[in-house]
């Protein structure tokens, strides 16, 4: 087949990112035989025209788009980001019969109600490395699809995807329901189908007023999503080659290049969604199989890597292992990685100096020892001004990230996180107010306990938390801090 994918993504937030998850896609379904072609939006001067293009002259079979943020976590001035993917969707709508396909790491929390939303034919929640080659077999089959692991159905009437089979959102007009429900089967001409039943009909949705049937009959589904599979041993998935996915002159332009040794997260912060999207297990690729790829992605010209795993220290051997390969393997890089500041020691420190690393994001988000338990942290001040301070010595730079207004902060717990951060002297602090609220987490329970929350939100339109009595006061503390202090964002 003919598979076009979509990095959706064109909001920086903090910085232009490379889409790493939708080129392994892309590697695993060239892998498997099919023709493919990945356009990311992010670097396209005329994202419209560029995605225009696509459609036209290379006429996709399916189209799959990558999904990275649900919305940009700032709780003063949101900002929804599924907006613009709504819009990337329509254009394929208006050119292209071919299915499309959800993913990525946003979508894998919401993959139910961002499905919904964005009136897309099927989704993927987890890996889809695996599952994304099976299912456009399926697809080019016009076979059942819904008992693939972690695959999402917007509706009970889709049972099929192919060519000689329509999809329907969640309801149609009766006739063009019963009419729709035959071509599911296998039987009639879709050309002789009225345009609203057609393959199309899910570019209509709520806002083009078609009448829905909320019964609960028609909204039971006839069989629950089978549950997403995790890939144990990373060495199995492909590593996409540079040519795939990393722009011409990224080297030029200073773009950090993303790089994941292992996923998955056995930390338990009350607020994260890593574990909806990854799993809690750790899974790794072998450190040899990493640097070799890094290698290959530092021919392109680039020397800045982004390591994305969630906590680069853990396992502590394993990230000694795999940064002695880094050194091993003499590249002159630039690496900034996530640490947990917990379980390190001088030796990893220093290997990660000699790998080439010049910056860690430094996510020790309270400077209060009760507040560091209320949000699940297994470390206490006293080791974040330990880990602070060999790093410092190192002379890798070091960006903290405070998160304030979490269930049981108070104003002294504030002041003390404020003066505790001054007291690190870090190179940067980035300080958040209000946490977002993901389903599924002990933070959305609590929520819900306070009544902030309802039980039948899906927290798709992002809901955030701040503890009752900190509103007024904490947004103008923070500026008055910061306003001081240049180093803080």
């Amino acid at each position: 087949m003919k598979v076009l994918l979509i990095s959706a993504n064109t909001d920086t937030i903090s910085m232009p990112t490379l889409p790493l998850g939708a080129a392994g896609v892309a590697a695993a379904t060239r892998n498997a035989g099919h023709e493919v072609v990945l356009l990311n939006l992010m670097f396209e001067a005329d994202p419209s025209a560029s995605l225009m293009h696509a459609l036209e002259h290379f006429c996709p079979d399916a189209i799959g788009i990558s999904v990275r943020n649900i919305d940009d976590q700032n709780m003063a001035e949101p900002r929804f980001l599924l907006a613009p993917v709504k819009e990337v969707i329509a254009s394929c709508r208006s050119l292209s019969e071919a299915p499309i396909v959800l993913g990525g790491a946003g979508y894998s929390i919401f993959p139910q109600s961002a499905l919904d939303y964005l009136c897309a034919d099927l989704g993927i929640q987890g890996e889809g490395e695996v599952v994304f080659p099976l299912l456009l077999d399926r697809i080019g089959k016009a076979r059942e699809v819904s008992d693939l692991p972690g695959v999402h159905l917007p509706g009970p009437n889709v049972r099929a995807v192919g060519p000689d089979t329509v999809r329907l959102c969640h309801s149609e007009r009766s006739e063009e329901s019963r009419l729709g429900s035959k071509l599911v089967k296998g039987q009639g001409d879709q050309s002789k189908i009225p345009r609203s039943a057609r393959n199309d009909t899910y570019r209509q949705g709520a806002d083009a007023g078609v009448a829905r049937d909320t019964s609960a009959e028609s909204l039971r589904p006839l069989r629950e999503p089978r549950r997403r599979e995790f890939v144990e041993n990373l060495d199995e998935l492909p590593l996409p080659e540079p040519g795939l996915w990393v722009p011409p002159g990224a080297g030029q332009r200073q773009l950090w290049v993303p790089v994941q040794s292992r996923r998955g997260c056995p930390l338990d912060c009350t607020y994260c969604s890593t574990s909806l999207i990854e799993g809690r297990g750790t899974r790794r690729r072998s450190p040899a199989q990493v640097a070799k790829w890094v290698a290959l992605l530092r021919e392109t010209g680039c020397r800045n890597f982004n390591f994305v795993d969630n906590t680069f220290n853990l396992p502590l051997d394993y990230a000694k292992d795999l940064c002695r390969h880094l050194v091993q393997a003499e590249l002159d890089l630039h690496i900034w990685c996530i640490i947990y500041p917990k379980w390190i020691d001088r030796e990893l420190v220093e290997l990660m100096r000699r790998a080439g690393c010049r910056r860690i994001s430094f996510g020790f988000e309270s400077g209060s020892d009760p507040m560091l338990r209320s949000l699940g942290k297994q470390f206490d001040r006293e080791e974040i001004s330990a880990v602070s301070k060999m790093f410092a010595e190192a002379e890798i730079e070091r960006m903290g990230f405070l998160l304030l207004g979490s269930p049981g902060e108070s104003k002294d717990s504030v002041e003390e996180s404020l003066a505790f951060a001054d007291s690190l002297r870090l190179e940067a602090l980035k300080i958040t107010v209000g946490l977002r609220i993901y389903p599924h987490t002990p933070l959305a329970k609590t929520a819900l306990a306070e009544g902030l929350i309802r039980a039948d939100e899906d927290l798709l339109v992002p809901r955030f938390y701040l503890r009752p009595g900190l509103k007024d006061w904490l947004p103008e503390r923070v500026a008055t801090y910061k306003a001081s202090r240049p180093w803080v964002n």
